[in-house]
């Protein structure tokens, strides 16, 4: 059976590097110890099973002439499913997002961002929603 913690570069079911009160999550980020990063991993006969996701309620107040308020939910889901295949392993990969459905009016606020489109207009003082469909792939 096909076990990840034996591939380079990994460090799972292991403490990652560690500096100072903190600890390196995905890509260059790094986050504080309090705020782990959490997923569900499953077996499920030969298959391994993994879900991970965040979801927030967050109040934006930015009142003036360039600002507004809004409430809205950030989020999240991803999920992966592997399985042994000859002498590989197939994978299947999705991040899914709700944003579509709780970002109205194009983006929410955020003063000074800048250079991002929504719709294909361009956005000055607030972040885009992401696509529903981050990203579906089999490897």
């Amino acid at each position: 059976m096909h076990d990840h913690q034996h591939m380079p570069g990994t460090n799972m079911g292991q403490a990652p590097p560690a500096m100072p009160g903190e600890h390196t999550a995905s890509g260059t980020s790094v986050n504080p110890r309090s705020s782990p990063m959490d997923m569900i991993h499953k077996r499920a006969g030969s298959r391994t099973l993994m879900l991970h996701g965040i979801a927030f309620i967050t109040e934006v107040r930015q009142t003036g002439p360039r600002g507004r308020n809004e409430l809205f939910a950030p989020n999240w889901f991803m999920g992966t499913a592997e399985h042994a295949a000859g002498r590989g392993t197939v994978e299947l990969r999705s991040m899914l997002c709700l944003d579509p459905a709780t970002i109205t009016n194009r983006f929410c606020p955020l003063l000074f961002q800048t250079g991002e489109t929504a719709l294909g207009a361009p956005i000055v003082d607030g972040l885009h929603p992401h696509d529903f469909v981050m990203e579906l792939s089999t490897r």
